[in-house]
C-alpha cells in the first residue's frame, strides 16, 4: 500500500501483513490475494469508500468466466444477468458461483423442453452449455437466445419445431416445419 494512500487514516501496521482499523480496533491481514481487503472492511464495517474505489470497481475487467453471466454493480456487488438480482461480495468469486448455480435447473430445463435439446445439453460442472456440432463447450452465456443465436449464426440452424404460419388475410395454409432435416441432426455421441 503506497504511504500517502488514503487508507492510512483508518489503519495502522501491526505486523508485516496485518493491519488494524483505527475505528473498531479489528485486524486486517493484507498478505492474502484478497489485496483490497482493508477497503472491503471499510466499506462493509464502516460505509465508507472513496469514490474513485468504484469507479476503479466498475471499469475492472476479471479474467474468471464466471462474469460472462454477471455485470459489476455498486462497490463490490455484481448484477445476475438472468434474474437482476444484486450479489454482495462479488469479489469473491465463490459468491457468484454460488448464485449462479440456482439458475441451473432454469437453463437445464429450458433446453430440454425445446428443440435446444437436439443441439446441446448444459453442464453444471463446467457451468456451459455444450453444441453437438462444434463438439465443444461454449464460451456464451446460457441464456436461451444466445443458445439460438448460436446455433443460428454459427451452424445456420433455426427453431423449427413451430408452425410456420402465413398472414390470416391471405387465407393460404400453414406449412408444418416440424420435422428436423436429417442433415440438421447432430451425432449423438457424448463427451
Amino acid at each position: 500500500m503506497p504511504p500517502k494512500s488514503w487508507i492510512w487514516k483508518y489503519f495502522h501496521k501491526i505486523e508485516d501483513a496485518l493491519l488494524k482499523c483505527n475505528i473498531c480496533g479489528s485486524t486486517v491481514s493484507i498478505k492474502s490475494k484478497m489485496y483490497t481487503s482493508h477497503k472491503i472492511h471499510l466499506f462493509y464495517e464502516h460505509n465508507i469508500c472513496k469514490e474513485e474505489e468504484v469507479d476503479k470497481w466498475k471499469m475492472e475487467e476479471d479474467p474468471e468466466p464466471i462474469w460472462r453471466n454477471f455485470k459489476r454493480g455498486e462497490l463490490y456487488a455484481a448484477i445476475c444477468d438472468f434474474c437482476g438480482e444484486t450479489v454482495e461480495h462479488a469479489y469473491k468469486i465463490s459468491n457468484l458461483h454460488l448464485h449462479f448455480s440456482v439458475h441451473f435447473d432454469e437453463i437445464e430445463n429450458s433446453i430440454i423442453n425445446s428443440w435446444l435439446k437436439n443441439h446441446m445439453r448444459f453442464n453444471r460442472s463446467v457451468e456451459k452449455p455444450y453444441c453437438y456440432y462444434c463438439k465443444d463447450f461454449l464460451n456464451i452465456s446460457p441464456k436461451v437466445q444466445d443458445l439460438k443465436d448460436h446455433l443460428f449464426v454459427i451452424h445456420n440452424l433455426r427453431d423449427t419445431t413451430k408452425r410456420m404460419r402465413t398472414d390470416k388475410d391471405t387465407e393460404e395454409g400453414s406449412a408444418d416445419v416440424s420435422k428436423q432435416a436429417e442433415e440438421n441432426k447432430p451425432s449423438t455421441s457424448f463427451q
